[in-house]
């Protein structure tokens, strides 16, 4: 059984990966409209974009049940075995 203090530190690594990739993928699409001089408007789908493309791609890294990218042992859900 995972004790609650492994419960909040899986909850806080997960919850920093999620903020960081947003704001990356944030950053990333403002300089994408900002370099090639597109519509401000095209923003959030650009941003969109991107997350998607992180989301296939964390497959390869990370876990291969889910868009993380942290590794499966890191990644796995709350009260299951992490993987060997």
């Amino acid at each position: 059984m995972v004790s609650l203090k492994g419960k909040k530190e899986k909850y806080i690594i997960d919850l920093v990966e999620r903020v960081v990739w947003t704001g990356l993928e944030t950053v990333s699409a403002a300089g994408i409209v900002e370099a090639f001089d597109i519509n401000v408007a095209y923003t959030a789908p650009i941003a969109v974009g991107l997350a998607t493309v992180k989301g296939i791609l964390a497959k390869l890294i990370g876990s291969s049940n889910t868009a993380a990218t942290l590794p499966a042992t890191d990644d796995t859900p709350i009260g299951v075995p992490a993987p060997q």
